[in-house]
């Protein structure tokens, strides 16, 4: 039973040390299907090995994928600026865009954004809108990041930040 322990150690330190850039792996099922034990050769690490061995092999299948935040903003707006906000939050990868009217000349725009392009937006909204709109933002979901996405040079983001 040493062995299944092993197996199960070793599954659950490399869920933690992740695939992709450090990170956890979520969503993760395995199957002890086949072990086979010999009195001489068989040692508790050598099943460790072999179970973090097997686990390295998804990446390269294919099957792992790198999540990312995705926000819900929502920005009180004046309708002067209402089409400068939209612009950019649809640069920012926003999707979902809902515009609503607060029954004066102020709008409700509601967005579904990725985190790593609303960092800072305090201070684009406040250029858009010269200091006159405001924003809430609230965690919707995780979604996988898409394999064209080439983060902002200027901040390379969490990925590259990440120390082991």
């Amino acid at each position: 039973m040493d062995f299944v322990a092993a197996v199960d150690g070793a599954l659950r330190a490399q869920k933690e040390n992740g695939l992709l850039a450090g990170f956890p792996v979520t969503d993760f099922k395995a199957t002890l299907t086949d072990g086979k034990y010999h009195e001489v050769d068989s040692h508790v690490s050598a099943f460790d090995f072999a179970a973090r061995a097997a686990f390295g092999k998804l990446a390269p299948e294919g099957v792992v994928s790198l999540l990312e935040p995705i926000m819900e903003i929502e920005v009180a707006v004046s309708e002067k600026y209402r089409g400068a906000v939209v612009a950019d939050l649809t640069s920012r990868r926003g999707e979902s865009i809902r515009i609503d009217n607060l029954g004066d000349t102020r709008s409700k725009v509601t967005a579904k954004v990725p985190l790593a392009d609303i960092l800072n937006y305090d201070l684009a909204l406040g250029t858009l809108s010269k200091g006159s709109a405001t924003y809430s933002a609230k965690f919707t979901r995780y979604d996988q990041v898409p394999s064209s996405f080439e983060p902002d040079p200027k901040f390379p983001g969490a990925i590259s930040m990440r120390v082991a």
